[in-house]
């Protein structure tokens, strides 16, 4: 119920890359790149709980819009 909604990505992927910030600040090793440990996690949560990407992708594709040019 809560994946169907348009900010369940959007909170999901905010608060993985907030807990990845947090773990590479306490293990201050480089491997932990917040990026990858983010990733881990949102793949993690959606392995756990059966949500299909496109119920998240409705609300991560925001992210994905403002992040593209960014990498560009």
């Amino acid at each position: 119920m809560i994946s169907n909604s348009i900010f369940f990505g959007l909170s999901i992927t905010i608060i993985a890359y907030i807990l990845a910030l947090k773990i590479k600040d306490k293990l201050k090793l480089t491997i932990f790149n917040p990026i990858l440990v983010a990733f881990i996690i949102v793949v993690t949560v959606m392995k756990i709980f059966s949500i299909d990407y496109d119920s998240y992708n409705e609300g991560a594709k925001y992210i994905s819009f403002l992040l593209a040019p960014a990498t560009v």
